[in-house]
């Protein structure tokens, strides 16, 4: 998790790619396969400064705001390769 936190601190919002998938929001990465279970459409983010991709929920909460400001004025189109 040390590493989730480390990328979504470096993740530049105004140049990352963004992708949305459907899997498991109480546990994204799949760490948990006992673990509670609720699916939904899960959006994760990633730029050349992190190091893959991160759960959009890991960033803080000033760059969350402003990627949902950008995905709100229609200057984010998700990618297709999204590795989930």
């Amino acid at each position: 998790m040390a590493a989730c936190t480390a990328a979504a601190l470096a993740i530049d919002i105004e140049t990352c790619e963004v992708c949305w998938e459907t899997c498991n929001v109480a546990d994204p990465y799949g760490i948990d396969p006992d673990g509670y279970v609720l699916v939904g459409r899960v959006p994760f983010v990633r730029s050349s400064e992190s190091d893959g991709w991160v759960n959009l929920y890991w960033l803080p909460e000033d760059k969350a705001r402003a990627l949902h400001a950008r995905i709100h004025r229609g200057e984010v189109t998700p990618v297709d390769d999204c590795p989930f």
